[in-house]
């Protein structure tokens, strides 16, 4: 099983502050981007031993911003250095979620070759 959140991580941390979960509202430097795998399945196997998995990523913009304009700019940039990277974007919406924040969440697919074993 081939594991991508450290690289989504340092990836994305060019662009803002990344976490792995929301943990609290207080204290959070804005904008900040959080990663969840939402997936990860063996698509392929020789003899028992994996050796392609198809991954998706949930990844989140979160901003105090008033309108959406932030949170989208900066999920712009997200996705392109996603696709930059080999993922493709399946999924994307901004909102103004019930924290009142401003958010766009969006989904991520990716199929990797697992050839270290």
């Amino acid at each position: 099983m081939v594991d991508l959140n450290k690289s989504i991580a340092d990836t994305l941390k060019t662009l803002a502050n990344v976490e792995a979960q929301f943990p609290s509202y207080e204290n959070k430097n804005f904008p900040l981007i959080t990663i969840n795998e939402i997936s990860n399945i063996s698509t392929y196997e020789i003899e028992h031993t994996e050796i392609a998995s198809e991954i998706v990523f949930q990844i989140d913009v979160w901003d105090k911003a008033d309108t959406l304009e932030s949170v989208n700019a900066l999920a712009a940039k997200v996705s392109a250095l996603m696709h930059k990277n080999g993922f493709r974007r399946t999924l994307g919406r901004g909102f103004k979620d019930e924290s009142s924040l401003m958010r766009n969440m969006m989904q991520f697919k990716i199929e990797v070759l697992n050839l270290k074993e």
